[in-house]
């Protein structure tokens, strides 16, 4: 099953790797397995989308499997209006999907949330910053000199 990689990207590095695949299909090789890409000008447009708020409905959604917008409100605590308003928004950047049911699910085995901030000293850390978990998540983007932010969702 393919997984979701969520990322800041700079302009064009999209369609640098459709025409790679573009190349390879022309020649015949085989391709890769598709993952679905999402990518975000800069850290503040990705996590003006992807709220705390927004990051734990997907991590109900995934541990707990397809659910209705009123028993994920109810799973989380949380108001109706606002967690449709999460989910709609979620539907949009094709995080979740509704089956034919109309309940919502996550359709990606891992979903990878990955942010690179050049420049600083930590840049030059030769492994990644790994959070997991919410708590963690926060305490890693309020740190002022990490250059590398990845966050899985399993």
């Amino acid at each position: 099953m393919p997984k979701a990689i969520v990322e800041v990207s700079r302009r064009g590095e999209y369609f640098d790797k459709a025409l790679e695949l573009a190349r390879r299909a022309d020649a015949g090789e085989p391709l890769p397995a598709v993952d679905y890409h999402l990518g975000f000008a800069n850290a503040a447009q990705l996590f003006g989308d992807l709220t705390p708020a927004r990051l734990a409905l997907l991590e109900r959604l995934k541990s707990s499997g397809p659910l209705s917008i009123k028993a994920l409100a109810a799973q989380l605590g949380r108001n109706y209006s606002n967690v449709h308003a999460d989910t709609t928004k979620l539907l949009e950047l094709g995080l979740v999907e509704k089956n034919a049911a109309g309940k919502v699910l996550v359709p990606w085995e891992e979903i990878q949330i990955r942010v690179t901030l050049g420049g600083t000293a930590a840049a030059k850390r030769r492994r990644p910053l790994k959070c997991g978990g919410m708590t963690r998540l926060r305490k890693c983007a309020a740190a002022v000199a990490w250059s590398r932010l990845e966050y899985r969702l399993m």
